[in-house]
């Protein structure tokens, strides 16, 4: 993934919760987790079914359109 694509922030897995997320500065785009740990940036990992479908569809929204 291109530089101009990638959104800033990444995803983790915080303890306790059964599904990634998406933060950005420390709070998930669901709104739901905190997290200040490390980051897989985006771009690295790829739609799972484990991932939380609101942070998944609001990064999806955040990215670019293309032409």
């Amino acid at each position: 993934m291109s530089d101009e694509t990638r959104i800033p922030g990444g995803w983790a897995r915080p303890a306790g919760s059964r599904k990634w997320h998406f933060f950005q500065d420390g709070r998930s785009l669901c709104l739901r987790w905190g997290w200040f740990g490390e980051t897989s940036p985006d771009g690295e990992t790829y739609p799972l079914e484990d991932d939380c479908a609101a942070c998944r569809r609001r990064v999806e929204e955040m990215r670019p359109k293309r032409p």
